[in-house]
């Protein structure tokens, strides 16, 4: 394997094990012929010589690798900003990076300082400054500096989007803020992440969406997607259609198969063929392809045979 620069020539040869893509600060992994990784620049130099037992990637100036067996993080020169002392090590996010000790998993700062005094048996990475963690069977949240700030209350949860995080008490969920308050009691099914200042739920097989208020926007859906283009996909009673922000339909359930809005399209089945409608359901694309994708960039994907 080797790497290729933006306008097609040669960076680093093809003569690695593996090569990972260049990270956006600028560096890329590489498995040397060795078995061993390293860690290529911009201009194609190897950074670390000898290499490494394994690599992750640069995140925040740092790198997590394992050298004698034990895992340190070096910088953008190559050298070990924190000495390998961690039996595994995890990317920098808000500041904080996991690792794993005897005692369990940590986290620790650029300095390789321990935070906080728990040992966790799982954590995740800091979303909107908190880390959901599990120690026991109990799930809580905790600070960039490792710190208790929602209490382990629950029987599972998801990571923070758009300031509140799906939890589990029980057999029902709900969600809380970075306070730790419920938005509503808990008493769905399942409760999915907030976009654009919606959440999807579901209960009694049904789907539905939360306002940020604990409001419910809208209900009664068989299907139900986040919100694209201003724009949700909705299905009802098989007939799929799209629902603006405030819960009204601006095209009723109708197509036998739809797809999200992209770049103000949505691909639509309709009479057994594929098109592509505009926001106000007009066919922008008349229905005549076998198969279709959604844009991006100002392209699609098509196929004009049987679907």
């Amino acid at each position: 394997w080797g790497l290729l620069r933006e306008d097609g020539s040669e960076l680093l040869p093809p003569q690695h094990r593996a090569a990972r893509n260049m990270s956006a600060e600028g560096f890329a992994a590489v498995q040397l012929v060795s078995g061993g990784w390293d860690l290529v620049d911009r201009n194609g130099d190897l950074l670390l010589g000898a290499g490494v037992e394994t690599c992750g990637d640069f995140s925040e100036g740092l790198c997590a690798v394992s050298k004698g067996g034990l895992c340190g993080y070096v910088d953008g020169e190559g050298n070990f900003r924190i000495e390998p002392a961690f039996e595994e090590a995890g990317a920098f996010a808000h500041g904080a990076a996991i690792v794993k000790t005897a005692e369990g998993l940590r986290f620790i700062d650029v300095r390789g300082r321990l935070l906080g005094s728990d040992a966790f048996d799982e954590a995740f990475p800091h979303r909107e400054g908190l880390s959901r963690v599990r120690k026991g069977d109990r799930w809580g949240f905790v600070d960039t500096r490792g710190r208790r700030v929602i209490p382990f209350d629950f029987d599972a949860c998801f990571d923070f989007h758009g300031g509140f995080a799906g939890v589990r008490i029980g057999e029902s969920w709900t969600w809380v803020d970075a306070t730790g308050r419920r938005l509503t009691e808990p008493r769905f099914d399942r409760a999915f992440n907030f976009h654009d200042g919606v959440a999807v739920f579901q209960t009694k097989g049904l789907r539905g969406y939360m306002r940020p208020s604990g409001d419910v926007l809208a209900e009664g859906f068989d299907m139900a997607y986040d919100f694209s283009d201003g724009l949700a996909l909705v299905q009802r009673r098989s007939r799929w259609g799209f629902m603006d922000a405030t819960g009204a339909f601006v095209i009723e359930p109708q197509f036998a198969e739809a797809k999200a809005f992209t770049e103000g399209l949505a691909a639509v089945r309709s009479a057994g063929k594929w098109g592509y409608v505009n926001a106000q359901g007009a066919f922008a694309i008349p229905p005549r392809f076998g198969s279709c994708g959604s844009f991006s960039h100002g392209r699609a994907w098509l196929h004009r045979g049987r679907p």
